[in-house]
């Protein structure tokens, strides 16, 4: 009976390893896939600036093709949202919500990206705002910045968690306040997205890649204006609370 039990414990360490090796695999693919495309991109993007949004979406939605990316989408998106509130476990959250939305985005990125070679360019191109955590004047920036997207008819989306959560144990990090201020100040609608195993299908902390399905809901939007108050800790208990319910 021992025997027996030995060879199952095995076999089942014999198929993880090989499932392990497969998933760096295909990691490897999903990143020099998303890599070709995205430097397709920046040179596209750069000859054609006035087809710049078109070839981003593009572009992202050819990466989750090539990923073996499908999404499953729940609840609808608000015609009139201003401002995207998401959680961020994956880079491929940043392709995902440039697939599935076909309004122009606005991002808001840490200053240290803008330095990065390559990089720097899928943020410069399609006008992304800085975000210098160390100046006190930060926030002023991003103001400005997000009030200018509004007036162009883009929609700024945000990961309040400040990073990318890599810790499997916490559903989301807690929420960083800037969101809240923003939205306040320039009276702007406001909708939650809750992304679900994102990471599952591209996890770049130890590379691993899986094809298959991501969740995508949209919960409702709302208005808030410089008497709304803090929202933003109550908006970050109803994303986790929908994060569990479709895991």
């Amino acid at each position: 009976m021992l025997v027996g039990l030995e060879k199952m414990i095995y076999v089942k360490n014999r198929e993880n390893r090989f499932f392990k090796v497969l998933s760096r695999i295909t990691a490897f693919y999903a990143t020099l896939m998303i890599a070709i495309l995205l430097g397709l991109y920046i040179i596209v993007a750069y000859i054609f600036r006035k087809k710049e949004v078109f070839f981003r979406k593009l572009v992202t939605k050819s990466i989750l093709l090539t990923s073996g990316l499908k999404t499953e989408i729940k609840g609808k998106e608000d015609p009139e949202a201003q401002m995207f509130i998401i959680n961020h476990k994956s880079l491929l959250d940043i392709m995902i919500m440039e697939a599935i939305t076909t309004k122009d985005v606005l991002w808001i990125a840490k200053k240290e990206l803008f330095k990065m070679p390559f990089y720097k360019y899928i943020l410069i191109l399609p006008r992304a705002v800085s975000l210098n955590r160390e100046s006190s004047k930060s926030i002023i920036d991003l103001l400005r910045g997000v009030k200018k997207g509004a007036e162009e008819n883009r929609v700024t989306c945000i990961f309040p968690e400040g990073t990318r959560n890599v810790d499997p144990n916490i559903e989301m990090i807690e929420f960083k306040k800037g969101a809240e201020i923003v939205a306040n100040k320039l009276n702007l609608r406001v909708q939650p997205v809750v992304m679900v195993n994102t990471e599952k299908r591209l996890n770049s902390s130890d590379f691993r890649h899986s094809f298959g399905k991501v969740k995508v809901i949209y919960l409702d939007a709302f208005n808030v204006s410089k008497d709304s108050g803090e929202w933003l800790d109550k908006t970050r208990e109803d994303m986790i609370k929908v994060y569990r319910e479709n895991l």
